[in-house]
């Protein structure tokens, strides 16, 4: 018997039978008002496998960086640091202008990875009036066009430290983050303790048609939410979980 494989993209995959059976049978409900028991089990078995306290379903990894990104940039213009051939800076529809309104601040790695002396001038550089702040430095894990790298966790270690010095957040792009995993046998809760929000993705290694979840902290997440909805990540006709207050 002959097996075609396509090599072209890590999502090029198609949902088994048993995996479409699954989702025939899956109990289902009023996501945005968290009334979904699917959805609700699958974000908090993706907390307890990443070792975050909240999650969030979306469509797809793109959405969670977008997301991600317009959470923590909180003043529009400022930088978004990350490597040159990052996934999202590259073939994201240029999201990171876009959507998050944030300055692109590429940083010339190899293979997709570079490493904390790197970035420390600009990490550390004091408050101009003139020059944007780094908001936020996005990893990859593994790279996409650097072709399925994997950061060095002490890379990932210090750089972390660094931000927390300087208030400034990190967001694991995790959408081959179970890859690495598989290569290091380090657990998804190490990496992801080192970032202030990391997203997997259900449709590259783990065959899923679609799907991702994002977490970090409570705080995160209600904003999250708020993201969601304006980017249209809800279907309509979901507002029956808002209370009213008659006066």
């Amino acid at each position: 018997m002959r097996v075609k494989i396509d090599f072209f993209s890590d999502s090029n995959t198609d949902p088994s039978a048993k995996m479409r059976e699954a989702m025939a049978k899956a109990k289902v409900g009023n996501e945005a008002a968290c009334e979904d028991p699917t959805v609700n089990e699958l974000v908090a078995t993706a907390c307890k496998i990443l070792g975050k306290p909240a999650g969030i379903f979306l469509i797809s990894g793109t959405m969670s960086n977008v997301i991600a990104y317009k959470v923590h940039i909180q003043r529009p213009g400022d930088y978004l640091l990350l490597d040159e051939t990052s996934h999202p800076l590259i073939v994201q529809s240029g999201l990171i202008a876009a959507q998050a309104h944030a300055t692109p601040l590429p940083i010339k790695g190899t293979r997709g990875i570079f490493t904390g002396e790197q970035i420390v001038e600009f990490i550390t550089r004091p408050s101009l009036r003139n020059i944007p702040r780094v908001g936020l430095v996005s990893i990859e894990q593994t790279t996409n066009f650097g072709g399925g790298a994997v950061w060095p966790l002490e890379y990932i270690q210090e750089i972390s430290s660094l931000c927390k010095e300087n208030d400034v957040f990190t967001h694991l792009d995790g959408a081959r983050l179970f890859n690495a995993c598989a290569h290091t046998k380090i657990s998804p809760k190490e990496y992801a303790s080192y970032f202030d929000s990391v997203f997997i993705d259900f449709s590259k290694g783990l065959g899923a048609p679609m799907g991702a979840v994002l977490l970090g902290s409570e705080e995160f997440i209600e904003k999250a939410w708020y993201y969601k909805f304006q980017i249209g990540g809800v279907p309509g006709g979901t507002v029956d979980f808002i209370t009213i207050k008659q006066s």
